[in-house]
């Protein structure tokens, strides 16, 4: 059983400063918002899945350097490896397999739509499996976010006009639900404790 004084030992208190929230959000928005577009430049000879596992594998390594250069341990308690696990699986593994899949057939700004219904998919899953409230303020801000992203990518949307593009809707709101499944299990390992860059590295 994981506890508190378990979790300690593994993971003694870093001496270096956390980042602002202010650079937290630049790096979020610098990141997040051109990975679709940059998924299109890995298409070629090498087949989706192989394009995610070296993303992620180069991803991973990064964060746990970062993990070491911030004083953190590398090691995860043998509990906290199965969670780990599904987290990466769901979030990244499957998810960002899919996301691939899905650009082979549709453009890249469809799939930032898609992939928008994630935060509806946060919201329902919450609710289910940490019983918490689905609040007019959250609801209103999700839709709001997602309807901003319709109206960015709105020329885009016209794409979608045959079988093909279809296939790549089903993939792209698949990948948007298993990515939320991803983030239930991340909060969960955020309530046990678990350190944030060793997880997802």
């Amino acid at each position: 059983m994981l506890t508190r004084q378990t979790l300690d030992s593994f993971f003694p208190e870093s001496a270096v400063p956390a980042l602002s929230n202010r650079m937290l959000y630049v790096c979020i928005c610098l990141i997040w918002g051109s990975t679709w577009m940059a998924i299109t430049f890995q298409f070629g000879t090498v087949d989706p899945s192989a394009s995610v596992a070296y993303r992620f594998c180069l991803a991973g390594l990064i964060l746990l350097a970062w993990s070491a250069w911030r004083g953190e341990g590398w090691r995860l308690p043998v509990q906290a490896l199965r969670w780990a696990a599904l987290q990466g699986v769901l979030l990244f593994g499957i998810s960002y397999s899919l996301t691939y899949e899905a650009e082979r057939h549709i453009a890249s700004g469809l799939m930032a739509v898609l992939n928008s219904s994630m935060l509806l998919f946060n919201l329902i899953g919450m609710r289910i499996a940490f019983g918490r409230r689905l609040d007019a303020r959250s609801l209103t801000g999700a839709g709001l976010g997602c309807l901003g992203i319709v109206l960015v990518f709105w020329p885009e949307l016209g794409s979608i006009d045959d079988p093909s593009a279809w296939l790549g809707v089903a993939f792209g709101l698949a990948a948007g639900l298993l990515a939320s499944m991803g983030n239930l299990v991340a909060q969960r390992n955020h309530e046990a404790r678990l350190p944030l860059l060793v997880t997802t590295g």
